[in-house]
């Protein structure tokens, strides 16, 4: 939550699994994450390459890395 201060929406990019509930997540924070029909997605390349900083767990890190590497 502190990085929020310093970089805007396009700078930083929060990771969670889809399958997280929107309301486990502080609402100031739901701008900074990827999100569509309110499931949390991994954003396609071009999204994820022009952020400056990613934020997310390991546990939600080794899931995006599954995921990622089954749909290459």
């Amino acid at each position: 939550m502190r990085l929020r201060r310093y970089l805007t929406p396009k700078q930083l990019l929060r990771l969670n699994e889809p399958n997280r509930a929107n309301n486990e997540v502080p609402h100031e924070l739901l701008q900074y994450c990827y999100i569509q029909d309110d499931i949390f997605y991994l954003p396609p390349s071009k999204t994820l390459l022009a952020s400056s900083v990613v934020v997310t767990s390991c546990r939600d890190a080794n899931y995006h890395t599954i995921r990622s590497s089954v749909h290459d």
